[in-house]
């Protein structure tokens, strides 16, 4: 269920018709721009082998200023995901379970790998390679995963470069504010230059990301003993 801010903060009961109802058992959420529109990506399983998306715009209602989300597309994918969703332009690119990201076009429901079936990416520990997350960083794509990420041109091709092999892997967060790209793992924060893939600071401690919201200066951590820091990088 969605509920506007305003009605959360209040200390009244939930006002009629100023709510949506999404679904009973969601995965996650993703809140992005398809073709110009605020768009909300509500995921979850259908079924061991599936996963059910539902894409849902942002509308404004004629009432006080609210906003309703109103359904634009359902569809359903043969495969299990991860928990890592993008938009780009018209289409989602979707991190799948089978170490994979998979390309939707929501109009047509055509899904195509990500990945060029060409590529020679050699992947370190394949059995346990997770999807994480894409960035388009200098008219190129960094595809991350768990044990390494990989620079990719439009078409799906590798750019050239080696990547990043991260140091502590596996990795089990990533942000990203350009130009920096940080990692988390269990014993390590590494921070590292996403346009040439190289290290500036390998921090050893346990940091938990908290939030990393593009309109926010600084990105929010928890570390080791509980207390909760600003990063801030210099431009």
């Amino acid at each position: 269920m969605t509920v506007p801010l305003s009605d959360v903060l209040s200390s009244g009961p939930l006002k009629d018709g100023f709510y949506t109802k999404v679904s009973l058992e969601v995965l996650f959420f993703k809140v992005g721009t398809l073709a110009g529109k605020p768009c909300v990506c509500v995921v979850h399983v259908k079924s061991g082998l599936s996963t059910k998306f539902k894409l849902m715009e942002l509308v404004a209602c004629r009432r006080m200023g609210h906003f309703r989300l109103d359904t634009l597309k359902e569809f359903v994918i043969p495969t299990r995901v991860a928990p890592s969703v993008h938009f780009f332009e018209r289409r989602l690119v979707i991190g799948a379970s089978d170490h994979d990201f998979k390309v939707v076009d929501p109009e047509t429901l055509n899904i195509q790998a990500f990945l060029s079936p060409n590529n020679p990416i050699t992947f370190l520990s394949p059995g346990s390679l997770k999807c994480l997350t894409v960035y388009p960083v200098d008219n190129r794509f960094l595809v991350c995963y768990t044990s390494q990420a990989v620079y990719l041109d439009p078409k799906g091709q590798l750019s050239g470069e080696s990547g990043i092999l991260w140091k502590h892997f596996p990795i089990v967060n990533i942000a990203f504010r350009y130009p920096y790209l940080l990692a988390f793992s269990q014993s390590h924060l590494e921070v590292w230059h996403a346009s040439n893939g190289i290290l500036l600071q390998n921090l050893r401690g346990t940091f938990e990301l908290l939030s990393a919201a593009e309109f926010q200066e600084l990105f929010i951590v928890r570390a080791e003993d509980n207390r909760v820091l600003g990063l801030q990088l210099p431009d």
